[in-house]
């Protein structure tokens, strides 16, 4: 019995080390990695944040996506996500069309501005 409980415990430790892993990106998958190319990385954390805690879908959970395209932007975006960590949603029906405004525009002017960075035409 001892050493069933032993196999389990190893198992449900390896699952628990291997979670975080598996939705990081790595600063080598990044496209770009100078310095950050949009200022608003953090807020847009915290908004898309925001709003998943408001209940408005996975689709607001695009760190990795951030992540392939700038690693400084990736880093200041999940900044601002994990600043919501401890805060309570409000207003959630108020400001969803500001958020999924801001969804919508982020990842394409990240996205535009890393070409730009590399020097890769539309």
């Amino acid at each position: 019995m001892n050493n069933l409980l032993k196999k389990i415990l190893f198992v449900i430790i390896m699952m628990v080390l291997s979670i975080p892993s598996a939705f990081a990106v790595s600063k080598s998958e990044s496209k770009y990695t100078g310095s950050k190319l949009i200022n608003q990385s953090i807020n847009v954390g915290q908004w898309m944040h925001w709003a998943y805690k408001c209940g408005f879908g996975s689709k607001y959970i695009i760190a990795k996506e951030v992540g392939k395209l700038s690693w400084e932007d990736y880093k200041a975006f999940n900044s601002g996500w994990g600043k919501m960590n401890r805060l309570d949603v409000k207003n959630c029906s108020k400001y969803k069309d500001k958020a999924e405004k801001i969804l919508n525009n982020y990842l394409k002017d990240l996205s535009n501005r890393v070409n730009k960075e590399l020097g890769i035409q539309p």
